[in-house]
């Protein structure tokens, strides 16, 4: 059994810009591929099964089997709350709210003190202890909660799969249309990022690139009574 600590975890390293599930991804893979590891089996536990399964999603060939504990293929905040509130009453549900709604160190820190123990029996005396045994890196897990944590890019949110030439012209028909409507800052540089890409007579979205032109045409056409309907 071989245990890695990912780019910018434990003793790994690796620049901020590079924390992101897609390079977590790739990096297992060449991970593999350096060491000739043929059809591994993969156990992500915690965070590392959210990386687990996006290895999955990209690399679906190279995995023989994925074992997952202790993790999600999607964040719910309601859920975590509601969780929270259950195990810890009312001030733990807050502090997870206020945690994964505002990441922070501050905030980071409160939430491990005091629902990070609940993970396991929290009447225990031994529980949250196992954060003595880790190397702690925050600073990537605020980048990552911050950021990637409410999108989770895995296999629920790429059910309808690759998108097709035929689907692709249908909704770069009206992307000018969405590109004048948005008015969010993400989706902006997003859309015109898609529009410089489709120039490209031979480019294809990849899967997140798909579910998220799907996602900002279905919303759009949703507020614009005159907006082309493409779904």
């Amino acid at each position: 059994m071989i245990y890695l600590d990912n780019r910018g975890f434990g003793g790994s390293t690796g620049e901020k810009e590079t924390w992101y599930l897609d390079q977590w991804a790739d990096d297992l893979g060449v991970f593999c591929n350096t060491l000739g590891i043929v059809s591994p089996v993969v156990l992500g536990q915690f965070f590392g099964g959210i990386m687990a399964i996006h290895y999955a999603v990209h690399h679906p060939t190279e995995v023989s089997k994925l074992i997952l504990s202790s993790t999600a293929a999607q964040f719910r905040l309601d859920e975590t709350v509601k969780m929270m509130s259950q195990l810890g009453g009312d001030n733990a549900a807050e502090i997870a709210r206020q945690f994964f709604s505002n990441p922070s160190q501050e905030a980071y820190d409160t939430y491990g003190d005091v629902c990070l123990p609940l993970y396991s029996k929290p009447n225990a005396a031994a529980a949250g202890t196992f954060r003595e045994r880790a190397i702690e890196r925050p600073e990537v897990a605020l980048h990552f909660f911050a950021d990637e944590m409410g999108l989770m890019y895995t296999l629920a949110r790429y059910a309808r799969g690759p998108m097709e030439r035929s689907e692709l012209k249908r909704i770069m028909h009206s992307w000018p249309i969405l590109m004048k409507q948005t008015t969010d800052p993400w989706a902006m540089g997003f859309a015109a990022e898609i529009w410089e890409k489709s120039a490209d007579p031979m480019w294809l979205p990849t899967l997140k690139q798909a579910h998220f032109m799907r996602q900002l045409n279905r919303e759009i056409s949703k507020e614009d009574d005159n907006f082309d309907l493409i779904e």
